[in-house]
């Protein structure tokens, strides 16, 4: 598969690793992020790999070889194989620079593109709604709505295989790894590098070890079905086995409780990576009923806080008129 190389300096590659993809519009990396970035592989056609400047010999093989993992993943995930880099970029948009509430107006749609499907006739994920009512926009915003629906496409379908992506990829670098002709100090280095790949956080998962041990229960023979059409929900469904559970060591807390046994975490894995993002949807009947939008969310423990009232003063400010949310009622229990 063709893919491009570009070296960055450390400061760029940082930049790269937390907005997502290169230019990025309308994101600014905190000072405190992670100083340690070793590569960014960016899905594209054809894909870029940034690679920091300061690699030495044996870090540029071994994050190639992860890489080449990520190529052979991508090439086959019915998902990603056909996925392009959005257009929501510096350049891009520099033309609507005088525009007034622009970043207000980016931040708050994204925020809400989030959710980027709909439930079904009556809950219609927010973009996709505003997209059917291009008479209540001005052509600028009807415009940057396309582009900021094409971005969460883009991160969504990297989110919803970023476990299976990761773990293919640094299991099949083992693999590659081994090819190579190294000298004894370099393989110390590497087996140093391997170790950090695979330390377990005191919060939250390591998405390389956990991957690579549940691609090692699938089969040969389920290898490229697997490949080309699961996700990381079916994944976990599928291959989080009572082996994968031992080795992994993995606890959840449930309200405050403790859980370690293999399938009540199986369950919470499942739905974790079912439900990683908050769901909104625009509730269509009320707001045709009533005239004012009204959106239902869904939140997650697991999920980042969804600042409810700050995202209805946006759409207030860029609407002009008032905008309601409600929860919607969800007594599913994960045990």
């Amino acid at each position: 598969m063709e893919y491009r190389i570009k070296r960055v300096s450390v400061s760029e590659i940082l930049d790269i690793h937390y907005k997502g993809y290169f230019e990025r519009y309308g994101t600014s990396r905190p000072k405190n992020s992670d100083n340690h970035v070793l590569e960014v592989f960016e899905i594209d056609q054809p894909p870029t790999i940034y690679l920091n400047n300061n690699h030495s010999r044996v870090e540029f093989h071994y994050v190639m070889a992860h890489c080449q993992g990520h190529l052979e993943f991508i090439n086959e995930n019915g998902l990603l194989k056909n996925l392009r880099k959005p257009r929501l970029r510096k350049n891009a948009i520099k033309s609507l620079f005088g525009y007034e509430d622009l970043n207000l107006f980016i931040n708050t749609m994204r925020t809400l593109a989030t959710t980027t499907h709909d439930l079904n006739s009556h809950f219609i994920s927010p973009i996709n709604y505003f997209l059917s009512k291009p008479d209540c926009f001005k052509n600028w915003q009807l415009w940057l709505l396309k582009l900021i629906n094409e971005e969460a496409l883009y991160f969504n379908a990297i989110k919803r295989t970023k476990l299976m992506n990761e773990g293919y990829a640094t299991w099949r670098q083992g693999a590659i790894l081994k090819e190579l002709n190294l000298s004894l100090s370099e393989k110390m280095e590497l087996t140093y590098l391997e170790a950090k790949l695979h330390v377990k956080p005191d919060e939250g998962l390591n998405y390389y070890s956990l991957g690579k041990a549940l691609w090692k229960e699938v089969s040969t023979e389920d290898l490229n079905h697997v490949l080309c059409s699961q996700e990381d929900h079916l994944f976990i469904e599928q291959y989080y086995t009572e082996i994968v559970h031992e080795k992994e060591n993995i606890s959840v807390v449930i309200d405050g409780e403790v859980f370690n046994d293999y399938q009540s975490v199986k369950r919470y894995l499942s739905h974790f990576f079912k439900h990683q993002q908050p769901q909104l949807y625009i509730d269509q009947l009320v707001t045709k009923e009533t005239g004012y939008l009204t959106i239902r969310y869904l939140h997650f423990p697991q999920h980042h806080q969804l600042h409810i009232n700050q995202l209805k003063a946006s759409l207030e400010k860029i609407f002009k008129q008032p905008v309601y949310f409600k929860p919607f009622s969800y007594n599913e229990k994960i045990r």
